[in-house]
């Protein structure tokens, strides 16, 4: 895949996980949102467990490296208290 292809792939997925981050919401398990991103496009999310890992980037969970490096932190998820 080119450079290009690879960035709209990229973009798509992005697009799709976000899409449902919102439509799911912050309550919902990323394990549950995980199961029906591989279910529903398995062609983007291999496996369960790639979209459960992408899901936790987005909502913070995914330690502090990786939280500087993310796009958006509209999608985080906040600690219990």
């Amino acid at each position: 895949m080119s450079d290009q292809g690879n960035h709209t792939y990229r973009l798509i997925k992005r697009k799709i996980l976000f899409a449902a981050l919102e439509k799911y919401g912050k309550d919902t398990p990323s394990n549950a949102i995980a199961k029906i991103l591989y279910r529903d496009y398995p062609e983007f999310f291999t496996s369960k467990e790639m979209a459960r890992g992408h899901i936790r980037l987005y909502r913070g969970k995914s330690g502090k490296d990786h939280r500087n490096t993310i796009v958006t932190t509209k999608y985080y998820k906040n600690e219990k208290v």
